[in-house]
């Protein structure tokens, strides 16, 4: 089976604006540890977070899926009621919060969605290759001939944080996978999450996929995974 990343949609003719959110009030206190952006990359979203209020462009449609760069959709998914509702059997264990878009005088409900926990075995890190790149004078990327190993998500993200620590620019190295492995055979979910920072996102089956497309939801589009990042090797068992 094959399985599809969820991504907003860009096609003016579907979205009417790009982007769709002018921009946002807040109900609750920004920019503390429990704001949406700060948590929920591998777990539950803890505390009270601010909740948005957006406020759309006068030319933007409200799509099933909309498109807020505050709430990313590597870890969230902002859905309209009909949607949400849709989703709720395939969603498993997860959190929602009701939030009211405004469009000029009208207001529109949508719900931002977070599924608990990640699919930790979507990526096979055993056959998946990891090595260190650095930057010449040119911008050139430099293969540095070392391969580092990598056990699970989490530690995907503390290496790579580990060495920009070191430094950002010519000469420095930099963490990148050249190839990614993932595990097509053990997925039976239609719908997960992958908490893998570079392809991190909401996943769907084909058979998902084809029953969202029959029901008309607006606003998003799938990419299978060789289209998500055409510089790496994907390879799926």
């Amino acid at each position: 089976m094959k399985y599809y990343r969820i991504q907003n949609s860009i096609d003016r003719k579907e979205i009417g604006h790009f982007l769709q959110v002018q921009k946002e009030d807040w109900i609750g206190i920004t920019n503390t540890s429990e704001d949406f952006s700060e948590q929920g990359l591998f777990g539950k979203v803890e505390g009270n977070p601010a909740l948005p209020v957006p406020y759309l462009y006068r030319m933007t449609k409200p799509t099933s899926l909309l498109d807020m760069t505050v709430i990313p959709i590597n870890k969230y998914l902002v859905v309209d009621k009909a949607f949400f509702e849709f989703l709720k059997p395939y969603l498993g264990d997860f959190q929602s919060w009701e939030i009211k878009a405004k469009k000029q005088l009208e207001d529109y409900e949508y719900h931002i969605v977070h599924i608990d926990y990640p699919q930790n075995d979507f990526v096979n890190y055993e056959k998946s290759i990891f090595k260190l790149f650095s930057h010449d004078e040119n911008y050139n990327r430099i293969d540095l001939n070392q391969e580092v190993k990598i056990t699970n998500d989490g530690d995907s993200l503390d290496k790579s944080r580990e060495y920009s620590l070191k430094g950002i620019g010519i000469g420095y190295p930099f963490l990148k996978e050249t190839k990614v492995v993932f595990n097509y055979s053990k997925m039976t979910k239609d719908l997960f999450r992958c908490s893998f920072v570079p392809y991190a996102g909401y996943y769907v089956s084909e058979n998902l996929k084809n029953e969202i497309e029959k029901q008309g939801f607006t606003g998003l589009v799938f990419k299978e995974l060789d289209e998500i990042d055409n510089f790496v090797q994907v390879e799926k068992v």
